[in-house]
């Protein structure tokens, strides 16, 4: 098999998720395994699976998660109410990440909109 890696973030079909279980199931946890020392295996695991499989031709890279990386840190930007416009802008159907104590009125605004529709 090919290496794949991606982000631990993703989306999948019905059928495909039934494929990776099946595909565990009938490899009797040697894949599983083959991981018990890789560093992220999240971010390898499933990916290594479907890109090694027919559902490769469906894959799109985009997890649909708003994720902002721009301050360079190992993980990413507290979203605040400052960010909501490019949140809604974007086609994104998940935002990450948020905290409470940091900005709770960009819950509420999202709440609010969530709401209405």
């Amino acid at each position: 098999m090919d290496l794949y890696i991606g982000s631990q973030w993703f989306t999948i079909e019905y059928e495909c998720m039934k494929y990776i279980l099946k595909f565990i199931k009938l490899n009797d946890g040697r894949y599983i395994k083959d991981f018990k020392y890789t560093a992220c295996p999240d971010e390898h695991f499933f990916q290594t699976i479907v890109m090694n499989s027919k559902y490769k031709v469906s894959v799109i890279n985009n997890n649909l998660r708003y994720i902002d990386w721009s301050e360079g840190n190992n993980s990413p930007k507290t979203l605040s109410i400052k960010d909501i416009n490019q949140i809604l802008k974007s086609d994104k159907l998940i935002a990450r990440k948020f905290d409470i104590d940091i900005d709770k009125e960009i819950l509420q605004t999202l709440t609010n909109i969530i709401n209405k529709n």
